[in-house]
């Protein structure tokens, strides 16, 4: 999937507040690289430099428990089917498009979100 920064939501909303050519304008916004769960654990580790404990859930396994946990805990059988979507279906985004259309608000990598708003 595509993770995007927060900063750059904001900036597409500031956008949207102040330019009336984006009025009724539809703006999909992702980040620059399509990453696994795996590869977001990674990027944190490689730029803080620490090293986290990773746990591994069968999908047949999220798919019961999203199901057995309704009852006892909502929220937490809505975060495992979070998980079975993000796990079978494409999130990948393409963000050519927009920036290209944008080009005054660049991708945020999220090494880049990392080093700022979590090392910062």
């Amino acid at each position: 999937m595509n993770f995007v920064s927060a900063h750059n939501v904001a900036r597409f909303i500031e956008l949207a507040v102040i330019d009336p050519a984006m009025r009724g304008e539809l703006v999909e916004v992702g980040g620059p690289e399509t990453l696994s769960m795996r590869q977001v654990a990674q990027t944190f580790e490689t730029v803080t430099g620490e090293v986290s404990r990773k746990s591994h859930m069968p999908l047949p396994m999220m798919r019961l428990m999203s199901v057995l946990m309704r009852p006892v805990k909502p929220t937490l059988a809505r975060q495992i089917q979070a998980g079975v979507v993000m796990d079978t279906h494409d999130m990948s985004f393409d963000p050519l498009e927009t920036v290209r259309r944008y080009p005054s608000i660049s991708p945020t990598s999220l090494a880049e979100v990392v080093r700022r708003d979590y090392l910062g």
